[in-house]
């Protein structure tokens, strides 16, 4: 008798599962991350929205009351108002959820990146400190860890089970 496996559905399989469990993984990025982010105009945390929405995770913003700043940018030149949807729009902008987590090959994809720059300031430790969460903020690192935590301890035991692609030849 003779067997064999199934290596391209296993792998595809494995791509899949991989995948997924990434994704998960991106919701405890995204719910980790946002809250080491202050609220002021709303305008960093709103850097969130989009992939909260293809995630379906809420970013719950409540910019502080008055806020008619405008958003000057790393250049100085730009003239935005410095809101949440600002922020949005000035962040990673992902065409589907299939975006989010990428597979080319054997490396796996997830990048998310927000050039407001006040978030870049506080992130870093380099803005004054005059938020509710003092700089360095760190929220990416927190997220980071969260993500990976998360793939830790899920992705060997979702993998698929190597025996159900062995076929009798």
């Amino acid at each position: 008798m003779v067997y064999k496996i199934d290596v391209d559905s296993y792998m595809e399989s494995v791509r899949k599962t991989t995948q997924l469990v990434w994704r998960e993984g991106v919701i405890k990025f995204v719910k980790a991350a946002i809250l080491r982010v202050a609220v002021d105009s709303g305008m960093s945390r709103g850097s969130f929205i989009k992939l909260g929405e293809l995630l379906q995770v809420p970013i719950p913003i409540s910019p502080q009351p008055g806020h008619d700043k405008i958003y000057r940018g790393h250049s100085g030149k730009e003239r935005l108002p410095k809101t949440p949807l600002q922020g949005a729009k000035l962040s990673t902008q992902y065409g589907n959820i299939q975006d989010v987590v990428t597979i080319n090959g054997n490396r796996i994809d997830f990048s998310f990146s927000s050039d407001v720059f006040q978030y870049f300031l506080q992130e870093f430790g380099l803005g004054n400190p005059s938020t509710q969460i003092p700089p360095p903020w760190h929220s990416l690192e927190d997220g980071k860890q969260a993500m990976l935590a998360y793939i830790k301890i899920n992705l060997k035991k979702r993998l698929p089970d190597i025996s159900k692609f062995i076929r009798k030849v």
